[in-house]
């Protein structure tokens, strides 16, 4: 009986659709600003908020005016999942705990997603509210070059240099952990192909770094304002983070590197604080990751000091949505990825975001897919199984309309998309829960030290 049903869902039209990376399709900055009017359409959630069961286990103890506190914060969560899993801990955990201990140390954050985030959308605003409240500053990892376009950096490659990501180029390997790698098949010496970044007065960081993959010790020149070095990177198997200098602004050009060297991007880094990497590949559904390996993930994030891993996925199966089915496969194929995840970086936590809501016009009527909300709730029970915290992206949309109550107020496009408004609206959110189980985490510690 289990075989036939999985030859069945095979069998479903939207289902092989979803898995061949049919998708999201990204739209211009105009068409994400323009308000679109009508009617709600359907959908299986109401987006209410639904009150958030106290974690009895870690509860029990605290006295009763640190209970109420605890109580008042947690009632004011709407969106965030983070409640005890099979480890007997809470999701967050390792996160907040990196916080409290941060020091004059960095602590990372790597955000993973589609289009909905690609070119440093909703990471930005993100990174400069928790920087605000935490410091540091910066831009983290920055491609050699993207399709998307970014806020205060501008990305050139002349010829010769290769781009593969994960979602595009399945048979290539030794990806980084943003899924995205560049080299030049060119072994000429006297080639040297260039790679050109500006950085804008906007940015304010403190030093400037090259992430690269396994290298054979090639050779690069970095030229800037102030002049031109030259570099070797170190011989290596696995890669790691060559220092440039202290920060650059305007034109930052890098010649060389061929001969097999594998380059992920600048790194505009901080002394301490926050930083945030943004990993956005368009039209991803997030499967490729797989292709990252544990080792690599491992490296990286204790090079880093990586203690936050969000995965952003699912608006770009919405479409093809049908019926619980359809979204109960989507569902465990996710699971995968996030228990992928979850087993690479056991000192890190894992916050899984749904996809949000989308919509299409109907008889001249623009309406929400029904089962947008169906999809979410699956990734939900996805990341609690797997051990995750989760934040339901979908809901917080439902609250003010859904899909066609944010295009009307400018927050986002019919097909989800969120405009700069809308990105910052969905980051504050966000932010304001996590920092509300973050006062948690601080409470619930302190009266065990007490």
């Amino acid at each position: 009986m289990g075989l036939i049903c999985v030859v069945v869902l095979f069998s479903i039209p939207e289902t092989k659709a979803w898995m061949n990376g049919h998708g999201f399709v990204f739209t211009s900055i105009d068409d994400l600003q323009k308000s679109l009017s009508g009617k709600d359409g359907a959908s299986k959630r109401t987006g209410k908020a639904k009150p958030k069961a106290l974690d009895t286990a870690l509860t029990r103890k605290l006295n009763a005016a640190v209970k109420l506190k605890v109580d008042s914060i947690k009632s004011k969560n709407h969106f965030l999942d983070n409640n005890i899993n099979e480890q007997k801990v809470k999701p967050l955990d390792a996160f907040f705990q990196a916080l409290l201990g941060m020091g004059d140390s960095a602590v990372r954050i790597w955000y993973y997603g589609d289009s909905q985030i690609e070119g440093d959308r909703i990471s930005q605003d993100l990174r400069s509210l928790l920087q605000g409240k935490f410091g540091g500053n910066g831009q983290g990892l920055v491609p050699l070059s993207d399709i998307a376009g970014y806020r205060n950096v501008t990305l050139k490659t002349g010829p010769g240099w290769i781009r593969h990501t994960v979602f595009s180029n399945r048979k290539s390997s030794d990806f980084g952990f943003s899924g995205v790698k560049f080299f030049t098949s060119y072994q000429d010496s006297n080639f040297n192909p260039y790679a050109q970044i500006f950085i804008s007065n906007n940015i304010k960081y403190d030093r400037l770094y090259l992430l690269h993959g396994k290298s054979n010790g090639d050779k690069l020149t970095l030229t800037t304002a102030t002049g031109k070095k030259s570099f070797e990177i170190p011989k290596s198997n696995m890669g790691g983070r060559l220092y440039l200098g202290k920060a650059e602004y305007g034109n930052v050009s890098l010649n060389g590197a061929g001969g097999g060297t594998i380059l992920y991007g600048y790194m505009l880094e901080s002394n301490r604080g926050i930083q945030i990497d943004n990993c956005g590949i368009r039209g991803h559904s997030g499967d490729g990751l797989f292709l990252i390996s544990d080792g690599m993930l491992k490296m990286q994030a204790k090079m880093l000091n990586t203690k936050l891993c969000i995965l952003h996925y699912g608006n770009n199966a919405i479409p093809y949505i049908k019926n619980e089915q359809v979204a109960e496969y989507v569902g465990n194929e996710l699971k995968r990825l996030f228990v992928k995840f979850r087993n690479a970086l056991p000192g890190v936590s894992i916050l899984v975001v749904s996809g949000g809501d989308m919509g299409r016009t109907i008889d001249g009527v623009p309406q929400s897919y029904p089962y947008a909300g169906l999809l979410a709730e699956k990734i939900g029970v996805a990341a609690a199984e797997a051990g995750c915290a989760f934040f339901d992206m979908h809901s917080l949309m439902a609250k003010d309309g859904g899909i066609v109550g944010w295009t009307q107020k400018g927050w986002a496009g019919l097909d989800g998309h969120l405009s700069p408004a809308g990105q910052m609206q969905f980051a504050k959110t966000l932010y304001q829960e996590l920092m509300g189980e973050y006062e948690v985490y601080q409470l619930i510690n302190q009266n065990r030290n007490q």
